[in-house]
């Protein structure tokens, strides 16, 4: 019953047939595109920058969670059951080194032997220093770092919000990243500060 009846090219397209009838080869994967700053044109805080001056998928305002935070910072969005937001986990986002991925020399490396985002050759400005840490492509109008800038980066409570208790602190009336409930290592201190600790990573990373 099918004889004499026309199938048209798009039909088999969408089905992921060509005309030949052979299943057509999928697309590689494209790379992201990088805008004239040499960033990724989402991460860029001149490209994509808000009302706010603040990169739009950074800003408190305008990617705000339903607990008045950025998203993708928000413990409670983003949060792994260890205490720490998953790409931050060693845990949860861990790679066959036995490292975060994103710190992973092998995983996330440079030709320059750095990890990429901490490279001031592939992350570098005109200036001579990784983008992130120079005062002049990302300062603020007070001379300072944006993120280390008490006013644009500060908090409702006067204070820079990465040391706020009142913002950052844990339940057990500390700031979480000095809590031994919350960041605690198995020697019993906390992991950021622990000799031991510190040994294995730095151990791992050679």
């Amino acid at each position: 019953w099918l004889k004499g009846m026309r199938i048209e090219p798009r039909a088999l397209g969408e089905a992921g047939l060509s005309p030949a009838g052979r299943e057509q080869p999928r697309a590689a994967a494209r790379r992201p595109r990088r805008c004239r700053h040499g960033l990724v044109g989402l991460h860029c805080s001149r490209c994509s920058a808000c009302a706010h001056g603040k990169a739009r998928y950074n800003c408190q305002i305008c990617a705000a969670c339903e607990h008045g935070k950025a998203a993708r910072s928000c413990w409670k969005c983003k949060g792994c059951p260890h205490g720490k937001l998953k790409r931050n986990c060693a845990v949860c986002s861990n790679c066959s080194h036995g490292k975060v991925k994103n710190n992973c020399r092998q995983c996330a490396g440079c030709p320059h032997g750095m990890v990429k985002w901490s490279c001031r050759f592939c992350k570098g400005c005109a200036h001579g220093k990784v983008r992130r840490n120079c005062v002049q492509c990302c300062g603020c109008p007070h001379g300072k770092l944006r993120q280390g800038c008490r006013i644009c980066n500060g908090c409702q409570h006067g204070v820079r919000k990465d040391y706020c208790r009142l913002c950052r602190g844990c339940p057990h009336g500390k700031m979480r990243r000095d809590c031994v409930h919350c960041s605690g290592c198995p020697h019993g201190g906390v992991w950021r500060t622990c000799l031991r600790c510190k040994e294995a990573r730095s151990a791992r990373g050679k």
